[in-house]
Parts: structure tokens; C-alpha cells; sequence
């Protein structure tokens, strides 16, 4: 998988980064059995239509008090994730910059 750190905000734990590599995922729904993330720790997830593509999203705690969601894309034999991270306190004020990087994204 490659990664692209595609944000940073300086003098805080916030960024944005986009992976991209091969994948077997037939389905988003294998996608969300798959099991990276601890279901104990999901806030909230579900299926999203994002510049007429279909997307897993989901937004999760991470130890200690981190905050992060990330968005999944399969197209192309290829798995395109979009993953925000932050800290629970940021996260409010961030999460319009994470909805804008999302909205923007567009898979040719």
C-alpha cells in the first residue's frame, strides 16, 4: 500500500492521509467484516454514495484519546482509503476540513 499524508496542521496531532494499493475486497461489506478496527472502539459507521461511488466509513476512538475516520473506496482492483486523524478534542473543529477532503475525492 502507498501513503500520502495529503494534510498536517501544525502544533497538533491532526492529519489527513490517503492509501492506495491492490486488494482482494470483493465487497465493501468484506471490507467492514475485515476486522482492522476493534468494534468496541467504532462510534459510527455505515455506507455513504461519495461522488457517485459507494464507500465504507467509519469513525472510531483510538487509545488514548485520539479520534479517527477513515473512508474506504474499492475501484480498480485497488483499495482507496481516506483516513483523518486527530485528537477528541480537535475533532469537532476539524471534522469540516476531514468532510472536504472526503467530498473532494474522485476515483477516475
Amino acid at each position: 500500500m502507498d501513503k500520502i499524508e495529503v494534510y498536517t496542521k501544525r502544533g497538533e496531532p491532526t492529519r489527513i492521509e490517503i492509501v492506495v494499493g491492490p486488494t482482494n475486497f470483493k465487497s465493501l461489506a468484506e471490507v467492514k467484516g475485515f476486522g482492522r478496527i476493534d468494534q468496541q472502539s467504532i462510534l459510527k459507521e455505515g455506507f455513504v454514495v461519495i461522488n457517485n461511488r459507494q464507500a465504507y466509513d467509519v469513525t472510531f476512538k483510538q487509545y488514548p484519546d485520539n479520534k479517527a475516520r477513515w473512508v474506504t473506496f474499492l475501484a480498480n482492483d485497488r483499495e482507496y482509503r481516506i483516513e483523518c486523524y486527530t485528537t477528541e478534542d480537535f475533532y469537532p473543529a476539524r471534522e469540516e476540513i476531514f468532510d472536504y477532503v472526503i467530498a473532494s475525492f474522485v476515483i477516475d
